[in-house]
Protein backbone atom coordinates (compact mmCIF):
# COMPACT_ATOMS: atom_id res chain seq x y z
CA UNK A 1 0.00 0.00 0.00
CA UNK A 2 1.23 3.64 -0.90
CA UNK A 3 2.16 5.98 1.74
CA UNK A 4 -0.88 8.26 2.17
CA UNK A 5 1.67 11.56 1.25
CA UNK A 6 2.24 10.36 -1.79
CA UNK A 7 -1.85 10.89 -3.02
CA UNK A 8 -1.01 14.40 -2.08
CA UNK A 9 2.63 14.95 -3.22
CA UNK A 10 1.84 16.82 -6.14
CA UNK A 11 -0.21 19.82 -6.71
CA UNK A 12 -0.94 19.35 -10.44
CA UNK A 13 -2.05 16.24 -10.23
CA UNK A 14 -5.66 17.77 -9.15
CA UNK A 15 -5.65 20.76 -12.16
CA UNK A 16 -9.36 20.10 -13.12
CA UNK A 17 -10.47 20.07 -9.14
CA UNK A 18 -12.91 23.24 -8.85
CA UNK A 19 -11.52 25.12 -5.70
CA UNK A 20 -13.63 27.67 -5.70
CA UNK A 21 -16.85 25.40 -5.69
CA UNK A 22 -14.84 23.23 -2.99
CA UNK A 23 -14.32 26.90 -0.85
CA UNK A 24 -17.50 27.92 -1.37
CA UNK A 25 -19.01 24.58 -0.19
CA UNK A 26 -16.66 24.62 2.69
CA UNK A 27 -17.99 28.17 3.75
CA UNK A 28 -21.41 27.03 3.72
CA UNK A 29 -20.80 24.37 5.62
CA UNK A 30 -19.19 26.66 8.51
CA UNK A 31 -21.97 28.81 8.35
CA UNK A 32 -24.58 26.25 10.05
CA UNK A 33 -24.91 27.54 13.79
CA UNK A 34 -24.85 23.81 14.80
CA UNK A 35 -24.42 24.76 18.57
CA UNK A 36 -24.76 21.87 21.30
CA UNK A 37 -25.21 21.50 25.07
CA UNK A 38 -25.05 19.04 27.12
CA UNK A 39 -29.22 19.75 28.19
CA UNK A 40 -31.10 18.27 24.46
CA UNK A 41 -33.85 20.28 25.49
CA UNK A 42 -31.78 23.16 24.73
CA UNK A 43 -30.61 22.44 21.44
CA UNK A 44 -31.88 23.85 18.47
CA UNK A 45 -31.97 20.77 15.85
CA UNK A 46 -33.01 22.53 13.56
CA UNK A 47 -29.63 23.50 11.92
CA UNK A 48 -28.18 20.09 12.37
CA UNK A 49 -31.11 19.00 9.89
CA UNK A 50 -29.99 21.63 7.76
CA UNK A 51 -26.57 20.94 7.60
CA UNK A 52 -27.17 17.41 6.94
CA UNK A 53 -29.69 18.42 4.02
CA UNK A 54 -27.16 20.71 2.51
CA UNK A 55 -24.19 18.22 2.96
CA UNK A 56 -26.56 15.58 1.02
CA UNK A 57 -27.22 17.65 -1.40
CA UNK A 58 -23.64 19.43 -1.95
CA UNK A 59 -22.25 16.01 -2.04
CA UNK A 60 -24.58 13.53 -3.45
CA UNK A 61 -21.78 10.78 -4.67
CA UNK A 62 -20.05 10.76 -1.34
CA UNK A 63 -24.21 10.06 0.65
CA UNK A 64 -24.69 7.32 -2.08
CA UNK A 65 -21.44 5.41 -1.28
CA UNK A 66 -21.33 5.74 2.12
CA UNK A 67 -22.92 2.76 4.58
CA UNK A 68 -25.73 3.83 6.43
CA UNK A 69 -25.16 5.78 9.49
CA UNK A 70 -27.57 7.70 11.15
CA UNK A 71 -26.19 9.69 14.89
CA UNK A 72 -29.47 10.95 16.12
CA UNK A 73 -30.26 13.46 19.54
CA UNK A 74 -29.39 10.61 21.99
CA UNK A 75 -27.79 12.20 24.70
Amino acid sequence: MAEVWRFFAHEDDFADLDEAGASERLGRVLSFPTISSMDAEAVDWQPFDDLRAYMQQAWPHVFAARSSLSITRCW
